[in-house]
C-alpha cells in the first residue's frame, strides 16, 4: 500500500471514529470539502500544512496519520499485553474476558474516551461497574 493510500485510509477511519462528515472536517480545518473528498480518494496529495490542520481537528499527532492500521491497533493494545504477560495465561475464557474488559475500560477512562461529567476516574469506573 502506497503512503498516500495509508494516510488517506487513516484520515477516513479517524474522521469516522470522531463522527465527522467530510463537510464538518473541512469546515473545522478551514479547507474546501471537495479537497477532503479528493484526498480520501487519493486523487490529490496533501501538504504538510494541511496535514497539521487535519490532525489538529482530529485531535491526533501528525505521525499517527502515517501509521498502517495494524500498527495503530498494536499500539493501542500494547498495554494489555504488558499487564497480562505476568499472569501466564488464564484458567477460563470467562475470567480472561472479564479481566481484559476491565483493563480496556480503565484504559479508556484514563485516556478520557468517556464523557467525564465532572467525575473522577474512580467514580467513572465505579459507576460502570455497578
Amino acid at each position: 500500500m502506497a503512503l498516500r493510500e495509508i494516510v488517506a485510509s487513516n484520515l477516513r477511519r479517524l474522521r469516522h471514529s470522531k463522527g465527522l462528515s467530510q463537510e464538518e472536517l473541512a469546515h473545522r480545518a478551514d479547507i474546501d470539502r471537495t479537497y477532503v473528498s479528493s484526498f480520501e480518494r487519493c486523487v490529490y496529495g496533501v501538504s504538510i500544512d494541511m496535514l497539521e490542520r487535519l490532525a489538529r481537528v482530529l485531535g491526533i499527532e501528525v505521525p499517527r496519520l502515517f501509521m498502517p492500521d495494524n500498527n495503530v491497533i498494536e499500539q493501542d493494545h500494547r498495554f494489555i499485553k504488558k499487564r497480562t504477560r505476568p499472569m501466564k495465561g488464564f484458567k477460563s475464557f470467562q475470567s480472561a474476558s472479564a479481566t481484559l474488559d476491565g483493563i480496556e475500560v480503565a484504559h479508556m477512562i484514563r485516556n478520557q474516551q468517556f464523557p467525564t461529567s465532572g467525575q473522577s476516574a474512580f467514580q467513572q469506573f465505579a459507576a460502570l461497574a455497578a
